[in-house]
């Protein structure tokens, strides 16, 4: 019998509107996901970035024009954000309510300062230590939904993944925002994850 995950990528406070990497309506995805989470899916992931201070990835040199550049209300480009112990790095709290039901889970990324972090898959529960594929294969999961930030990196990321493994996997649109948003850039995106077999609704 078919059975679905929901996985909610890196759907935390830093990247709503007054987070230190949101934007005007970042939040525009959380009624979709809480909807999804309650209505459709058998299981809800949840992955969080707990970034120590010191990361790797806040000290890149980067320049307009690069992939990763976005300019912030400071000036800055790549702000420090999800870090470990700080509100930033919360799980939204109405994603939050639901994860915390003992059928649900949490897997955690980026502990390590050298650690990418985009993939869901690159994370695991911490107590007891169980990746998110392990997750998956003992809760017989068949169809995997990828939601949360970002459509362009994290989220992609993640379903790429999860097709590899062989999961039925689909993007829900409603469900997900990209971190640079230009026709050209999610035009390439949606193929490449089309290409790969994934199913954008």
């Amino acid at each position: 019998m078919p059975k679905t995950a929901l996985i909610a990528v890196d759907v935390q406070n830093d990247y709503l509107p007054k987070g230190t990497l949101g934007f005007p309506e970042s939040d525009c995805i959380i009624e979709s996901l809480v909807e999804y989470a309650t209505l459709a899916a058998d299981i809800i992931i949840c992955s969080r970035n707990l970034r120590p201070p010191d990361h790797a990835s806040f000290n890149l040199e980067r320049a307009p024009g690069d992939p990763i550049y976005k300019p912030t209300e400071n000036g800055g480009d790549w702000a420090m954000n999800c870090v470990k112990g700080t509100p930033g790095a919360r799980i939204v709290a109405d994603l939050a309510s639901i994860v915390a039901k003992p059928s649900n889970c949490v897997v955690t990324k980026s502990l390590e300062r050298t650690q990418g972090g985009f993939s869901a898959f690159e994370g695991g529960t911490l107590r007891p230590l169980e990746s998110l594929e392990d997750i998956l294969y003992r809760e017989q999961v068949t169809h995997v939904t990828v939601g949360g930030y970002w459509l362009d990196w994290a989220v992609a990321q993640t379903a790429f993944d999860a097709s590899a493994l062989g999961y039925q996997t689909a993007i829900d649109r409603q469900c997900t925002v990209p971190f640079i948003e230009t026709p050209e850039r999610t035009e390439r995106i949606v193929k490449h994850l089309e290409h790969a077999g994934i199913l954008l609704v």
